[in-house]
């Protein structure tokens, strides 16, 4: 059991970095479509 709680934290540790990588490149994309669209403006 101890073993399995090490495994779920250490995948939660490896996910949240991801999870936060995708959201800046997300929002990046986002501004690079916002600054894109507001010169067809």
């Amino acid at each position: 059991m101890p073993a399995a709680i090490f495994h779920k934290r250490l995948i939660e540790q490896f996910q949240r970095p991801a999870i936060y990588e995708i959201n800046k490149l997300d929002q990046l994309h986002f501004r690079k479509l916002n600054s894109a669209s507001l010169r067809f403006l």
